[in-house]
């Protein structure tokens, strides 16, 4: 943890909501205990360089049976204070959204955001079956150009989409970046960031996606401006917090240029 901190904070990474694999992660609340230790000595040891929000638990690992996917989520309520929402990773093939509709309910009465991967290497119908399950933001959601009508739809309720350039290029999801439809996106006015899904695993922190995309799509100024600042806008911070970070975007922006 402490070395994607020292890395992500050199690349000007300011906030992080961070997903916490269940399948690792909530195995049991003595382990889960742990692992909320070891995040705190790692901001502890960076000076606050990063400013925490309390960890996201992504709990809905796809390929767990039903009584692990409760287990998971029972684990992670015992530390509700330094856990933000739930969401579903793993699989997309097989495991659609409204699999997972009783959990992502129960997150929902009890104060959790909701987050979901959908329409990565799943269709773009997954994305609605996500929305009208209450999902709060989209992880990934490339496929979302597959259908003008959620695409429409996603334009209108702004719902955010975390964009994960480098990820999708490993996984194959696009042969290269000069194909990837961030502009397409961000021509139809979604909510759409920049983000590095696995760091360590898919070879780029947050910087290094930035770059890349930035290279391979020939993004302009004003559109690289305005995926910083939809990162901030696809938080789960108050407003106010959100405007400052916003705000802060300006602030530099003035004196690096």
């Amino acid at each position: 943890m402490y070395a994607y901190i020292k890395k992500a904070s050199s690349q000007g990474l300011k906030y992080a909501e961070y997903l916490l694999r269940s399948a690792n992660s909530f195995k049991s609340r003595s382990k889960l205990r742990n692992v909320f230790i070891w995040i705190q000595i790692s901001y502890e040891k960076r000076n606050g360089r990063i400013k925490r929000r309390n960890s996201f638990n992504n709990v809905l690992f796809a390929r767990f049976t039903w009584s692990r996917r409760f287990k998971s989520f029972w684990n992670g309520f015992a530390f509700k204070s330094d856990i933000l929402g739930i969401g579903l990773d793993s699989a997309e093939i097989g495991f659609p959204p409204e699999l997972f509709k009783n959990i992502f309910e129960l997150g929902k009465k009890h104060g959790f955001r909701l987050c979901c991967h959908a329409g990565e290497e799943g269709p773009a119908e997954n994305i609605k079956k996500a929305i009208d399950l209450g999902i709060e933001r989209i992880d990934h959601g490339i496929r979302v150009i597959d259908s003008d009508e959620i695409m429409k739809l996603c334009e209108q309720i702004q719902i955010p989409f975390t964009l994960c350039p480098l990820s999708n290029l490993r996984l194959q999801v696009y042969p290269n970046l000069s194909k990837y439809p961030v502009k397409q996106l961000i021509n139809n006015n979604l909510l759409v960031m920049i983000n590095s899904d696995d760091p360590a695993y898919f070879g780029g922190y947050v910087g290094d996606n930035y770059v890349s995309i930035m290279k391979a799509c020939g993004l302009t100024y004003e559109e690289i401006v305005l995926l910083a600042k939809n990162s901030f806008k696809a938080t789960f911070m108050v407003e106010d917090n959100k405007i400052k970070f916003i705000q802060s975007v300006d602030d530099y922006l003035k004196h690096a240029w």
